[in-house]
C-alpha cells in the first residue's frame, strides 16, 4: 500500500472531485443532446383501424436511431410500427399489444429516416411517441462520465482510507 500515498492524500482528493466535476457535466451534455435529438408527439390519437401517422426525422450513417412508443389511454389494441431508410428499406417492424414498445438500430446510411406508427383496432387509442436518434459523441460523453465518476468515487475513498491510516498511526504513537 506504499505506493497509493505516493502522489500526496490531498492530491486523491483534488483529483477525485475533479473526475466526478467532469463527469456531471458529461452527463449534463449528455441530458441537452437527448433533449435536442429527440421529437416527441404526445396524445396522438388513433379512432379506427388502419390509421397511420409518419414522423421523419435526419440521421447522420453511425448514429443509433431510437424511437419509442407509449400507450396513454386505450384497451383492447393492437399497435405496428417500422421504419424507412433513405433509400425506402425497412427496418424494425414490430407489432405489440402491450403498454408501451421502444426499438433502436444504427442508421446504415445518412438522410431522412421515417417512422410509421399504425392502429390494427377499431377502438379509441392515444400514443405518445418519441423518435430521434442519438449522435456517437453523446454516447461517448455518458460512458466517459460514468467512468469518470467511478474513478472519482475510488480517488476520495483512497483519500480517506490514507486518511484514515494516517489517524490510526498517530493514535498508536502517542497510546
Amino acid at each position: 500500500m506504499r505506493f497509493i500515498g505516493f502522489i500526496g492524500r490531498e492530491k486523491y482528493w483534488k483529483l477525485g472531485a475533479i473526475f466526478i466535476i467532469v463527469s456531471v457535466v458529461l452527463f449534463s451534455v449528455s441530458i441537452l443532446a437527448v433533449y435536442g435529438s429527440v421529437s416527441s408527439h404526445n396524445d396522438v390519437n388513433f379512432q379506427q383501424a388502419g390509421t397511420t401517422v409518419s414522423y421523419k426525422y435526419f440521421v447522420s450513417e453511425g448514429n443509433t436511431i431510437q424511437y419509442s412508443i407509449k400507450v396513454v389511454n386505450g384497451t383492447n389494441y393492437s399497435v405496428s410500427s417500422y421504419l424507412i431508410g433513405p433509400h425506402n428499406q425497412k427496418f424494425n417492424s414490430l407489432n405489440f399489444t402491450g403498454s408501451s414498445v421502444s426499438s433502436s438500430l444504427i442508421a446504415s446510411q445518412s438522410g431522412n429516416w421515417t417512422l410509421f406508427v399504425t392502429s390494427n383496432t377499431n377502438s379509441n387509442l392515444t400514443l405518445d411517441i418519441y423518435f430521434g436518434n442519438m449522435p456517437l459523441y453523446e454516447e461517448i460523453s455518458t460512458i466517459t462520465g460514468f467512468t469518470l465518476l467511478i474513478i472519482g468515487i475510488g480517488m476520495l475513498g483512497i483519500y480517506y482510507m490514507i486518511k484514515r491510516r494516517e489517524k490510526d498511526r498517530i493514535g498508536r504513537k502517542y497510546s
